[in-house]
């Protein structure tokens, strides 16, 4: 368990199942928006916070990161994609278009992020925000196996 504190300058990791990734295998912004549950649409969308492993490197967090999620989605599909979002980023680019955003520690390495998808008119401009502006990377579920470099 990580004893680190939350930090805007840390980065989330978000598992897109294949149906969200379009024809040539890109997320799209369906992977961003809440999901229906029991009948009614949850308030945020899940990510995993990437730096809570507090391994020796980035690279290091994220396998951690998706290694997790892969083993505790139950319906994890090999041939989705995990999404990389900074959380600096992710407040910049709500600011900028004015839309509301909260990003809040659940449990462990669990952070959710609260939008407003069902108040909110401009759910559609959020989850194309996070989609298109505040994905850092992209990986397969080879990340697990392979050695890549960050930047």
């Amino acid at each position: 368990m990580s004893l680190k504190e939350f930090e805007s300058t840390h980065n989330l990791s978000r598992y897109c199942y294949p149906e969200n990734l379009d024809e040539d295998n890109n997320i799209t912004n369906t992977c961003f928006t809440p999901r229906f549950l029991n009948g009614k649409r949850e308030k945020y969308i899940s990510t995993d916070w990437i730096e809570y492993y507090d391994k020796s490197n980035f690279n290091e967090n994220l396998i951690e990161s998706i290694t997790h999620l892969s083993n505790i989605i139950r319906d994890y599909n090999s041939d989705g994609k995990f999404a990389v979002l900074n959380v600096e980023t992710i407040k910049k680019e709500f600011r900028k278009n004015n839309l509301f955003v909260n990003i809040e520690k659940m449990r462990n390495s669990h952070i959710g992020i609260y939008y407003e998808f069902v108040r909110n008119p401009d759910h559609i401009l959020a989850s194309y925000l996070l989609a298109n502006k505040c994905v850092k990377l992209v990986c397969d579920t080879e990340i697990i196996k392979d050695n890549f470099d960050n930047e």
